[in-house]
């Protein structure tokens, strides 16, 4: 069987579980970059090699939805395909990194402020800044005039 025959059958097998056209797309995606280091033929994949292709991703910077993608396919498509289970657990329950929020400097927020023509764009904006509202929050604000 040949790749182009696995990645078939593995688009058959997703299309009969109704899987989304958006996620089957996401999938096949991922096998590709995934084909470019290992052969989807085989049967089974050595999983100390995989991890270090992880690994090597994360060095190139990609994102932590870009190489989950990656490691949910081949894990489902080795599979569905070949009927092989990964018996490492190294790529389970990956950790999402945490990061801080970007936060504007004094002149930037008074750029944004000053850049607003519409005085209740200004209040609104000035409010939401002043006091950390979320959207969600600031919609749901109601003026009291006790």
């Amino acid at each position: 069987m040949n790749t182009n025959s696995n990645i078939g059958l593995f688009c058959d097998i997703l299309q009969a579980r109704n899987y989304s056209e958006n996620s089957i797309r996401s999938y096949l995606q991922a096998l590709q970059i995934v084909a470019k280091s290992f052969d989807l033929n085989k049967p089974s994949i050595d999983e100390r090699e995989y991890l270090n292709f992880i690994i090597g991703l994360k060095k190139q910077n990609k994102s932590y939805a870009y190489i989950k993608n990656i490691i949910m396919a081949s894990k489902l498509f080795y599979s569905l395909v070949h009927g092989f289970v990964f018996q490492k657990n190294y790529l389970t329950n990956i950790k999402r990194p945490n990061s801080l929020p970007d936060i504007l400097s004094k002149d930037e927020v008074k750029l944004v402020l000053d850049s607003l023509d519409n005085l209740k764009h200004k209040a609104i904006i000035s409010v939401i800044y002043s006091a950390g509202l979320r959207i969600s929050e600031c919609l749901n604000l109601k003026i009291n005039a006790n």
